[in-house]
């Protein structure tokens, strides 16, 4: 999620070029602009994470979903970071979500 990008850095004209083609894959920018292909969704976050305002942004995929009435659960965990322990502590939640999916898909 690369929109504070131009807030972080004094970004040159050619490389917003290069950012502005970044922005086409960006999960924000994509749901903006098709919304969400997906039944549901499921993100952890934890607050902890030194990489929440800086890169995953979670706060602006919370809005767009918002925006944009995706279906999501957005949880976010006291006293995680980004760590391995964090992943290990919800992967579990993760793989039971995609497989629910993925049995329902499997049945046609």
């Amino acid at each position: 999620m690369i929109d504070s990008m131009f807030t972080l850095f004094r970004v040159e004209t050619k490389d917003r070029q290069k950012i502005s083609r970044i922005m086409e894959y960006d999960t924000c920018s994509l749901m903006r602009k098709n919304g969400s292909p997906f039944a549901d969704i499921l993100i952890d976050q934890g607050l902890a994470d030194i990489f929440q305002n800086i890169e995953s942004l979670t706060d602006n995929l919370e809005k767009v979903v918002w925006e944009k009435n995706v279906a999501a659960t957005i949880r976010k965990h006291e006293g995680y970071d980004h760590s391995y322990y964090f992943i290990a502590s919800f992967i579990g939640d993760h793989i039971k979500h995609h497989a629910k999916y993925l049995n329902e898909v499997s049945k046609y």
